[in-house]
């Protein structure tokens, strides 16, 4: 019983480590996305 709530645990840590970088990689572009006009802008007006 104990052996399976770890099994349990264990397969959850992997699938949340598996996850994580793509979670990551999601909010990173959506940052870039949202934040790219702004820099292009304020490049612009620092020119």
């Amino acid at each position: 019983m104990i052996f399976l709530m770890l099994f349990q645990d264990i397969t959850l840590l992997v699938s949340f480590f598996f996850i994580l970088p793509f979670v990551l990689l999601i909010v990173c572009k959506k940052c870039v996305a949202t934040c790219n006009p702004l820099i292009n802008e304020l490049a612009y007006y620092v020119d």
